[in-house]
């Protein structure tokens, strides 16, 4: 390959069906002929979006693994499901009149297919039809036919992938390789607790991979790119979202930072490590640190980040986000393609890497008593 090649690691995030961002993300991304992907890593949607990628550039190259991407999303689609649950249509319809006639605006804010989403819910929960759903839902069999795990197994030459998964019985996180990969474990990676069952795999029970790792960043610090691109698929902060009530803000706060912990505890290592190195690079060398450049691309225009959303996975809306994905790439590689090989486009604040205050014991002083 040319040496010109801007070489670069991807982290995929989880979340839901808003990991149609990261679709759009990645598609532009291999559009870039001179952006050469060395290495990926997937928790929950970013595990197939990393599959679908691999699969692509294992069965031909990047336009495979656009059209691979694509396929995968399509296959996971599910414009009809609400509409199989009692009630779900009669909410959508009344949504609808609601946001002609909400003079708070209130409801206008709210898409009817949430609200049907809600009562598909409660539909769900209350009836036998939840665990056929679930059953049907299960994604093993949509991604195999899209999948072709066993030639993604045995090509060693392909990109390194790594899919985050959570042992819960256990307390660790599992990172599957290439060499392991299966239906089951990308399924695994994506069962949220409380909506889907965990999928046993040589005995073990393996739950969603976001819980902790999100996404997975270890194994691509020995990538042999010196970049990492994390792809994030909701906004970075809540400083600039969330203008209702108090409630709903501090809600949606809370999930963006539970979301995003992962990524700063990372990339804070990261630096502290690159501070070591710059310090010292022999010493760091020599115990296995290098300099390792930073990015993210992250859904600024991700909608309310709320649990409803996040099983969104109509084909019209992922198509939406798809696109919100492929434009925000677009202006990442615009403003720092350049970067790549370089400099970090992306940091955290410096103040967070600041030695906290040592406080000093306060010296109590000696009391006397009178008797």
């Amino acid at each position: 390959m040319s040496k010109d090649k801007k070489k670069i690691a991807i982290a995929l995030q989880g979340g839901g069906a808003y990991g149609a961002f990261t679709w759009g993300v990645l598609e532009r991304l291999l559009e870039e002929d001179d952006i050469e992907i060395t290495g990926i890593s997937g928790v929950s949607a970013g595990a197939l979006n990393a599959i679908a990628v691999v699969n692509g550039l294992d069965r031909g190259g990047r336009k495979e693994a656009i059209e691979d991407l694509r396929k995968l999303w399509e296959e996971i689609s599910y414009d009809d499901l609400w509409d199989d649950i009692p009630g779900a249509k009669t909410s959508r319809r009344i949504g609808d009149k609601l946001k002609e006639v909400d003079p708070t605006n209130f409801l206008k804010k709210i898409e009817p297919n949430m609200q049907a989403g809600m009562a598909a819910i409660v539909g769900l929960s209350l009836t036998k039809k939840f665990k056929e759903k679930v059953r049907e839902m299960r994604i093993q069999k949509r991604v195999d036919k899209v999948i072709d795990f066993e030639k993604v197994n045995k090509n060693k030459s392909g990109i390194p992938i790594y899919i985050g998964t959570s042992d819960l019985e256990n307390s660790r996180d599992v990172v599957f390789t290439r060499d392991k990969l299966s239906p089951d474990v990308i399924a695994a990676s994506c069962a949220i607790p409380g909506l889907f069952p965990p999928v046993k795999i040589d005995g073990i029970n393996y739950w969603d991979g976001g819980m902790s790792d999100n996404p997975v960043m270890a194994p691509l610090k020995e990538n042999i790119a010196d970049d990492i691109l994390i792809v994030q698929t909701v906004p970075k902060d809540a400083s600039k979202k969330n203008k209702e009530s108090d409630k709903i803000k501090l809600s949606k706060k809370v999930s963006i930072h539970y979301m995003n912990g992962s990524i700063r505890k990372d990339v804070e290592t990261i630096q502290i490590d690159n501070q070591k190195y710059d310090r010292n690079p022999a010493a760091a060398e020599s115990i296995g640190l290098k300099k390792i450049n930073t990015h993210l691309i992250s859904n600024e225009n991700a909608p309310d980040v709320t649990g409803l959303n996040f099983l969104h996975f109509k084909l019209e809306s992922l198509e939406a986000m798809k696109q919100d994905g492929y434009d925000s790439a677009d202006t990442w590689i615009k403003n720092n393609k350049a970067s790549i090989g370089i400099k970090s486009s992306y940091t955290i604040d410096n103040s967070a890497l600041k030695k906290p205050e040592v406080l000093k014991p306060i010296k109590e002083k000696k009391k006397f008593f009178k008797f």
